[in-house]
């Protein structure tokens, strides 16, 4: 199975909380970054490995 690294961050602190998550390669990531946007007030990026 392929992952895809996810960088997760608080805008107003980035030091605070900072996660890297590693996710399946077949998920929806619009929907995985709503989903993250909506529980922790965050930015995402992601990158191809």
């Amino acid at each position: 199975m392929n992952y895809k690294k996810i960088k997760v961050s608080s805008v107003d602190a980035p030091k605070r909380f900072y996660r890297v998550l590693y996710v399946r390669e077949d998920l929806n990531l619009f929907e995985l970054g709503v989903t993250i946007l909506s529980a922790f007030d965050c930015h995402f990026c992601h990158t191809m490995q």
